[in-house]
This record gives C-alpha cells, sequence and structure tokens, in this order.
C-alpha cells in the first residue's frame, strides 16, 4: 500500500525529469512506482495529485477503459452493467452514457468511475428536494460495447436483458436493484417491509426466470 508520501515523492521525481508539469502517460513513461492509476484514485483526480505535490497542473484529455463492457466476464462488470441498466442514461445523437444519483447513493458513481478508469468529471447538482450526482462520459466506442449489451436510449421501457453467464446474472441483478431498487410498504393491519424492484413486465419476468431459487 503506497502512501500519500510515496505518491508525491514519486511526482516531484518524475517532474525534476521532466523538467516541469506532465500528463499521466508521460508519467507513466519513466516507469515510477506507483502507477498514475493508483496515484489519480489517491487524491481523487490526476490534477489535484499534481497541486498537492506543487506541481502546476496540466490540460488532460478525459479517458474512459472502453473495452470494459466488451466482455461481461467477471462479477464486477455484471454489476456495474446493471447499475448502468438502472440510472444510467444512453444518447445517441451526440454519444453519450450517464450516470445519475442522489447524492445519497453517490457511492455508486464514484465506484463506477473508479471500476472504469474514467477521468470524467463527477458533479454535484442542487434540485429542489435533492442534490444529485453524476458522470457523464462522451465517447462512441464506449457507447458502442454498451449498445452490444442492450443498454440504449430505449432501455427504460425495454424487456432486453444483457445475455451474460448464469453465475453472472445475480450481480447484474444485485446492481439493477442497488440503482432501481426502494423499500415499499403494504399497510393491511400491520406494516409490511418490501424490497421493490420495477421496470417493464417483461424484464421483471425475465429477471424472475433467471434468478436461482432463493436469490
Amino acid at each position: 500500500m503506497y502512501s500519500d508520501e510515496n505518491c508525491i515523492t514519486a511526482l516531484q521525481q518524475a517532474a525534476r525529469k521532466l523538467g516541469g508539469s506532465f500528463s499521466r502517460s508521460e508519467y507513466d513513461s519513466l516507469d515510477l512506482s506507483p502507477s498514475s492509476i493508483t496515484i489519480r484514485r489517491r487524491f481523487d483526480g490526476w490534477n489535484n495529485a499534481l497541486k498537492t505535490a506543487g506541481i502546476e497542473p496540466v490540460f488532460e484529455r478525459k479517458s474512459v477503459n472502453v473495452d470494459y463492457f466488451k466482455s461481461i466476464d467477471i462479477p464486477e462488470k455484471a454489476y456495474w452493467l446493471g447499475v448502468l441498466y438502472g440510472d444510467g442514461t444512453v444518447s445517441a445523437d451526440r454519444p453519450r452514457v450517464a450516470l445519475n444519483v442522489s447524492i445519497r447513493d453517490s457511492e455508486l458513481v464514484s465506484g463506477f468511475s473508479q471500476a472504469l478508469d474514467s477521468t470524467y468529471a463527477i458533479t454535484t447538482t442542487e434540485r429542489e428536494n435533492d442534490t444529485m450526482v453524476t458522470t457523464q462520459i462522451y465517447d462512441s466506442e464506449f457507447v458502442q460495447s454498451l449498445g452490444s449489451v442492450g443498454l440504449n436510449p430505449r432501455k427504460t421501457h425495454s424487456d432486453v436483458l444483457p445475455e451474460i453467464e448464469p453465475d453472472l446474472f445475480p450481480h447484474f441483478s444485485r446492481g439493477l436493484s442497488d440503482a432501481d431498487g426502494h423499500f415499499g410498504y403494504h399497510r393491511g393491519g400491520k406494516v409490511e417491509c418490501r424490497w421493490v424492484l420495477t421496470g417493464s413486465p417483461g424484464r421483471m419476468a425475465g429477471i424472475a426466470d433467471r434468478l436461482p431459487v432463493g436469490v
């Protein structure tokens, strides 16, 4: 585990070698440790890390791991795909994927960004009754990779579910539930608390059919 001091020392060493400020790719070319990904995550952004190390920040093109969803082969990918099926928005006219949640669920946005090594900004917007936390990714290749697993502008009312391995489907459902699920209360002489997940009838039937008994 690298400390803040380890990261700052490495950045200052890179600044001496490169003669001033530098991008993540320039830092990585020096083969120093810790990696730029580790530093960015520890300081919540590359430019924040440079500032902490006393180095002038540089403009850096936003990036994301465009290959992340091209193969849904581990539980983590299935989970984040489920989150996007629930709270994600896809735009086709200008290729964009957005994840927008209440500040109560802000860890979904930060966790999603970290999983995808995304350098796109995370923003907060004040609304009348809530504060929303959002990240928006503008990358046509990334949008296309999500389209191949059924995530498109019509996802909300679609019956489509991703074709993934059966053992990964519970993780997809967990992500969908974290995004779209809520507690429901029924009063019929007593209060019963239920966890409710809503969606198109076809989608809900598909989820019920594909989940293992007891999940």
